[in-house]
C-alpha cells in the first residue's frame, strides 16, 4: 500500500506581529526577534551590521538584547529550524519575508546561515547553524569564530 496527498498545502505557520519588534510563532508559542541582529530600523528591518563574528559573540547579544520588555537567549536548532519556509522561496529554505523582512537569503556573498545555541562537539570549538539557503536548513556544523547571522528568541 502507498499513501498519496491529495495536494492540499502544508498550513502556513500563524505568525504574529506584535508591532514592537517582535514576532509571536502561534504554533510553538516562541516570540522572535523580528529583524537579524544588528538591523537598526525594527519597522523595515535595514540599516546597521548583520554579521555577529562568534558563537560566544551571538550568545551574548540575546543575553543582553533589550527588545519588548522580554528575556532573550540564542535558539537551539530545533527552535531556529521551525522557522523555515519551504513554500515561500520555492522549495529552499528561507523566512517568511512578510513577517521578517530584509533577512538574507539568496545573493551571495551573503551569509545565510544563522546561529544556534546548540553546540557541534563537546569541546565547543564548533556550533549548529540553521541555512536559510541551502541543504534543506541543516543544522550544520561550523567552527564557533564563523561570521554568521544572529535573531534571538524568548520565551511567550
Amino acid at each position: 500500500m502507498r499513501c498519496v496527498s491529495n495536494g492540499t498545502p502544508i498550513k502556513n505557520k500563524r505568525l504574529q506581529n506584535n508591532n514592537d519588534g517582535t514576532i509571536l510563532d502561534l504554533d510553538t508559542s516562541l516570540v522572535w526577534q523580528r529583524c537579524s541582529a544588528g538591523l537598526t530600523n525594527l519597522t523595515t528591518c535595514t540599516g546597521g551590521t548583520e554579521l555577529i563574528t562568534d558563537w560566544p559573540g551571538a550568545i551574548n547579544y540575546c543575553q543582553s538584547l533589550n527588545l519588548a520588555g522580554k528575556t532573550w537567549r540564542l535558539p537551539n536548532a530545533t527552535e531556529l529550524r521551525s522557522l523555515i519556509d519551504f513554500y515561500i522561496t520555492y522549495g529552499r529554505p528561507g523566512f517568511d519575508p512578510i513577517y521578517f523582512p530584509n533577512t538574507a537569503v539568496a545573493v551571495a556573498p551573503a551569509v545565510a546561515n544563522y546561529w544556534t545555541s546548540s553546540s557541534g562537539t563537546t569541546s565547543g570549538a564548533t556550533a549548529f547553524v540553521v541555512n536559510f539557503q541551502y541543504s534543506g536548513g541543516g543544522p550544520d556544523v561550523k567552527s564557533n569564530d564563523d561570521d554568521n547571522r544572529t535573531r534571538c528568541v524568548s520565551d511567550f
